[in-house]
C-alpha cells in the first residue's frame, strides 16, 4: 500500500508539472497575441510583477524587472496609431522549465516575426 500511495503522489506531481507547462505557454501564446494587436496593457498582463520578472529580446537585450518591462513596451501605443501597422509573430521550439518547488519557471522559445509599416 505504501509503493501505491508513492506511486500516487509522484503521478500527482507529474500531472501539477504538466498543468503548470500548459499554464505558462497559454500566458506566453496570449503575450504575442496581444503584442501583435499593440495591446499594451494586454501585454503587460501576461508578466509577473515579481521582482525577478525578465525579459530577454535578441538585439534589445534583457530587461529586468516588470517596470523596465512596461518601459521597453511604451512605444505601443505609438505604433499602434500607425496607418498599415502590420506585425506577425510565431513561436517555435517553446522549453519550459519549473523550478523544482514549483514556484518560478522560465519559458525560452524562438519567436520570430515581421513588424512592419
Amino acid at each position: 500500500m505504501e509503493a501505491l500511495e508513492r506511486d500516487l503522489e509522484q503521478l500527482e506531481l507529474f500531472a501539477e508539472g504538466l498543468s503548470d507547462m500548459d499554464a505558462i505557454l497559454n500566458r506566453f501564446y496570449r503575450y504575442i497575441h496581444y503584442y501583435g494587436e499593440l495591446h499594451i496593457n494586454g501585454t503587460m498582463e501576461q508578466f509577473s510583477t515579481r521582482d525577478d520578472v525578465s525579459l530577454e529580446i535578441a538585439e534589445e537585450g534583457i530587461f529586468e524587472g516588470y517596470e523596465r518591462i512596461k518601459e521597453y513596451f511604451s512605444f505601443m501605443p505609438k505604433l499602434a496609431r500607425k496607418p498599415g501597422i502590420m506585425i506577425y509573430h510565431y513561436v517555435d521550439t517553446p522549453v519550459v522549465e519549473i523550478a523544482g518547488d514549483g514556484k518560478t519557471a522560465k519559458l525560452t522559445c524562438l519567436a520570430s516575426g515581421l513588424d512592419a509599416a
